[in-house]
């Protein structure tokens, strides 16, 4: 109970850390500590299982909520905040990832992990509808967009901005009110994906990893997934700038997300069993950071992996 309780509270003040950033020397360890907000829920609920986390993420929801409520902020949307992106997802993707059957040779079935990775992305597609849906939840981190409007309005006024100015400010609101919540909400399944990483190696590490650490080659998505996304693409089409198409636009980016992560078990596949695997990975990666258009690349790959089935084809070739 004690070390649930430590877990936490050392999740709260990660939480918190960023706030802090800006007011102090050691401000970029606070902004990443920030991103690893749900490591200490991983390493609880990948270890000591589902009463122990639900104890934890509580603790840190309430403290969460009234560190922020005292600082002058929302008590309750602080909580949800908190709650629903962090705690909420952790526990609830951790318990599925415990499950296990007994095979016929004594060892364990997991659950799939690109089961997981649907169940991630659907937690944060429903986050999405409600933000889209009902914009009064503003605490569920939906952007206010008339705001920021109204920020470029004040910026620009006192000076006499060409039309090229006005057309760049246009263009940016366009595109934040078009696609950031989309953008957020992957970015937010992709810390959730490496805080899950992270917790398995530690505990891999330490003796107290309870499942086996998941790899990205393991992945494989369901075949009406596709579908989905497909749907979701002809919506966003079809609906244009009504809110339910908004929703579809930035649907459409987090659900192209498990075939990004499916393109590139394909590319560790690849570089497997190679000479100098490690630098091959390592040189994929600089360049997928330097030119963005490699992660359209592999998500492409991602998506017709199904059909040309190069992971198998490459693991025949090893084994012959």
């Amino acid at each position: 109970m004690g070390l649930a309780i430590l877990g936490g509270l050392a999740s709260a003040l990660f939480a918190f850390s960023a706030p802090l950033a800006p007011h102090n020397a050691f401000g970029i360890l606070f902004v990443v500590l920030a991103y690893f907000v749900q490591l200490p829920l991983f390493l609880l609920s990948l270890s000591h299982g589902i009463f122990p986390a639900l104890l934890a993420g509580g603790s840190a929801t309430l403290v969460t909520a009234l560190g922020s409520g005292l600082i002058g902020g929302s008590y309750l949307e602080s909580g949800m905040n908190f709650l629903l992106w962090n705690a909420g997802p952790v526990i609830f993707v951790s318990h599925l990832a415990l499950l296990a059957r007994p095979t016929t040779n004594k060892g364990h079935e997991w659950y799939p992990p690109g089961r997981l990775l649907l169940w991630l992305v659907a937690w944060g597609s429903f986050i999405l509808g409600v933000v889209y849906l009902f914009p009064e939840f503003t605490g569920l981190g939906a952007i206010d967009f008339k705001s920021l409007e109204g920020m470029s309005k004040d910026a620009m006024s006192g000076t006499t901005p060409d039309t090229s100015t006005a057309a760049k400010v246009t263009q940016i609101i366009f595109v934040l009110k078009n696609y950031m919540s989309g953008v957020m909400a992957t970015s937010w399944a992709i810390m959730f994906v490496i805080n899950a990483i992270v917790a398995q190696v530690i505990l891999a590490r330490t003796g107290y990893n309870r499942r086996p650490i998941i790899r990205l080659q393991e992945i494989d998505l369901p075949s009406w997934f596709l579908l989905l996304v497909a749907f979701t693409g002809l919506a966003a089409m079809i609906l244009g700038g009504h809110p339910l198409g908004l929703l579809a636009q930035n649907l459409l980016i987090l659900v192209s997300f498990p075939f990004f992560l499916l393109g590139l078990g394909t590319v560790h596949v690849y570089c497997s069993g190679r000479e100098r695997r490690r630098m091959l990975l390592g040189v994929f990666y600089g360049f997928m950071i330097l030119f963005g258009w490699l992660v359209l690349f592999v998500t492409i790959l991602g998506v017709f992996e199904p059909w040309l089935k190069l992971r198998q084809n490459v693991s025949k070739r090893k084994k012959g």
